[in-house]
């Protein structure tokens, strides 16, 4: 029996929190890897049948004003039931920056849907496993899926090969995103970057997915924490108590309170500059036509200007 086909109720952004919650502070976005889910990825099952969708279940407790969003997306490379999408990992990227200003649109009633304001307005990263320098499986997985290409099944081989080992595309990819993370903390206001690397490995055979190596941004070192967990363990929590829950809570809640602290900063140094702007006073001159002899005293104007007056004034008497 095949296996239930993904709808497009499984794709784009779907609202874990009370959409009316009031006091929200921040947006959490969940994004998952390729073969993930938006919401299986997250689903830790125990054997009883329990089931913890911990982006759920767990974080708007520990995390009451945050809004929380799970996206997902047509990750699958292979289908056998079903045609796949034929898209790269830009124009995933793409897709997801435009549903996202779309919802900050609809929230703050904007006229206009922008880009640039995803970044300028995202303060942290958060990593799981996230290959940027690539993965060895990859390879594999690109081989892989050529072999059964050739045998007429429906295939997407291009984000897979992608994320091979020094592949140009990712490595372009990382160049623009580190770039990017430049820029901002040239500005003052740098973006908050962690990682968690997994530190057990799938199994004999099939080791580490993700390497350590790759699974830190170049010069982002210091923001590394090891998890007792392989690839597909490490991205589910079984309850409160998990001990790779309390850490990743523990992340999301300093980079929270860091942007929190950076944007009062901000708003004090605002104000302090919009108070110490200097007043200008001026002695206003009316230049133009004053033909009955009036005399036209504007007195002492307080204003921004450069004290001047244009026009007419023919009739003061």
């Amino acid at each position: 029996m095949p296996p239930p086909l993904l709808d497009d109720r499984d794709y784009g952004p779907l609202l874990l929190t009370d959409e009316n919650a009031p006091g929200v502070e921040v947006d959490i976005i969940f994004l998952h890897g390729l073969h993930g889910h938006r919401k299986d990825t997250w689903t830790y099952k125990d054997p009883d049948g329990t089931e913890c969708f911990w982006p759920q279940d767990l974080l708007p407790k520990d995390l009451p004003n945050a809004r929380i969003y799970s996206y997902g997306y047509d990750a699958d490379v292979i289908k056998f039931f079903d045609g796949v999408a034929v898209v790269n990992l830009d124009q995933y990227a793409q897709t997801l920056c435009i549903q996202l200003s779309n919802i900050q649109q609809s929230i703050e009633k904007a006229s206009a849907p922008e880009l640039k304001a995803i970044f300028d307005d995202t303060a942290g990263l958060l990593f799981l496993g996230t290959p940027h320098a690539g993965s060895e499986h990859a390879d594999f997985g690109s081989f892989f899926a050529t072999l059964l290409k050739l045998f007429r099944r429906d295939v997407n081989t291009s984000p897979v090969k992608d994320l091979r080992v020094h592949n140009p595309n990712l490595q372009e990819a990382e160049r623009r995103f580190t770039q990017l993370l430049a820029k901002r903390k040239e500005l003052g206001d740098a973006i908050d970057v962690r990682c968690f690397c997994e530190g057990k490995a799938m199994n004999a055979i099939t080791g580490f997915v993700v390497p350590t190596f790759s699974a830190i941004p170049p010069y982002y070192s210091d923001c590394m924490t090891m998890m007792r967990a392989n690839h597909v363990e490490m991205t589910k929590f079984s309850g409160p108590d998990d001990s790779h829950y309390k850490d990743v809570l523990a992340t999301l809640k300093k980079m929270i309170a860091a942007a929190k602290e950076h944007k009062s900063r901000d708003r004090n140094e605002n104000a302090a500059t919009k108070e110490a702007e200097p007043t200008q006073v001026h002695s206003v001159k009316h230049v133009g036509n004053n033909d009955r002899g009036a005399s036209a005293l504007y007195g002492s104007q307080t204003y921004s200007g450069d004290g001047n007056h244009i026009g007419n004034n023919n009739t003061f008497g």
